[in-house]
């Protein structure tokens, strides 16, 4: 299916919006769940829903639709779910990760503070360091910006 002109410019500005909502209120560190809503019968397509926290922790918002539009990928209106495609691999921390890489394309700062190591940054360059000195500066910026967020299944 070949788009026109006018539906490119129309489906960027729509992931652009769902980008910047959701660059608003995920900012690095935040926990996104997952709910695994359906499994096709090959095994290869599942729906997954995206919960992320509202109101400073207090409440909870499905955000599956915002967070389809924003990674590009499909939203299965049957099942209320982010439709992800393959096998083999934790999806749900392929979904997570890949809408961390698309709202931090550029890296994100490390949420380290000296007296709590490495627990608070989600980040893997911290395991990948040699050496027993490791980096936990919090002016120092993670390249991969995959892992600002945080997963979890529910």
């Amino acid at each position: 299916m070949t788009l026109s002109k006018a539906e490119r410019t129309e489906r960027a500005q729509v992931q652009d919006t769902a980008r910047t909502e959701l660059a608003r209120c995920l900012p690095v560190g935040t926990e996104v769940a997952c709910v695994l809503t359906h499994v096709s019968r090959s095994g290869m397509s599942r729906s997954i829903k995206v919960i992320l926290p509202q109101d400073g922790g207090t409440g909870v918002w499905d955000a599956s639709y915002l967070v389809a539009r924003a990674v590009g990928w499909q939203f299965d209106r049957n099942h209320g779910g982010v439709k992800v495609e393959g096998c083999g691999m934790d999806m749900g921390f392929h979904l997570v990760y890949t809408l961390s890489r698309v709202l931090y394309p550029n890296g994100h700062p490390c949420t380290c503070v000296e007296e709590r190591g490495p627990d608070r940054c989600p980040s893997n360059d911290h395991s990948n360091e040699r050496g027993p000195e490791r980096n936990y500066a919090s002016t120092r910026i993670h390249r991969d910006g995959g892992y600002a967020l945080r997963h979890k299944w529910i």
